[in-house]
């Protein structure tokens, strides 16, 4: 879900951190226990989703979803190790409205992004959570992994209709009313679209005139 997400932190960290240690190798993915540190390493974890509200429109429906990921350090000594985490931390955590917005914007209003001719989806984040850290002191290394929780929402779509329909969508802005969930504490404000049967819609327009 967290892909482009992934790819701009590591960017983002690259240009933060990238005087601190040197040399520091870093890397997109679970990385090779024989590489020597200093290193560190994105990688997507666990994906949940929340049940999906019951739409009006059977060809769409959205739900919250949130993704771990991590960020794992390994280094020669305890204090770089401390070093890194601190820094990594900080800069996720400060960077966090700039990362949301860069990934949000790979799928614009009206975008997608996954599609085929039958069905899309568009991934939208809200937030991005520092959880924890798990170090891990032992032979010639210290490592680290440190946990963050990505929020967000999964748009999926049918780009294709029954025999006879014709679709029309509808771009809006309001408050996306969805059910509680635990989550419930995130701004839900945000964009969507709405898909009608637009000849449903003009005959009613035509009924009222």
């Amino acid at each position: 879900m967290i892909h482009a997400l992934l790819e701009a932190s590591l960017r983002q960290l690259q240009g933060d951190l990238g005087d601190v240690v040197k040399p520091l190798s870093w890397r997109l993915g679970p990385i090779a226990a024989d590489i020597s540190p200093p290193w560190v390493a994105l990688y997507g974890g666990a994906i949940a989703l929340a049940p999906a509200p019951k739409s009006l429109d059977p060809t769409v429906a959205v739900s919250d979803f949130q993704q771990e990921f991590w960020v794992a350090i390994a280094s020669p000594t305890a204090q770089t190790l401390e070093q890194l985490t601190s820094l990594i931390v900080a800069s996720l955590s400060l960077r966090q409205s700039a990362l949301v917005e860069r990934f949000n914007q790979s799928s614009g209003p009206g975008g997608h992004t996954y599609s085929t001719a039958q069905v899309a989806t568009r991934h939208r984040l809200r937030q991005i959570q520092f959880v924890g850290a798990a170090p891990d002191y032992g032979g010639d290394r210290v490592r680290s992994q440190l946990q963050f929780r990505a929020i967000g929402q999964l748009e999926m779509r049918l780009l294709t209709s029954e025999p006879g329909t014709l679709l029309k969508t509808v771009v809006t802005t309001g408050q996306l009313a969805q059910a509680p969930h635990r989550w419930a504490n995130v701004d839900h404000t945000t964009q969507w679209e709405t898909t009608v049967d637009a000849s449903t819609a003009q005959k009613g327009a035509g009924d009222g005139g």
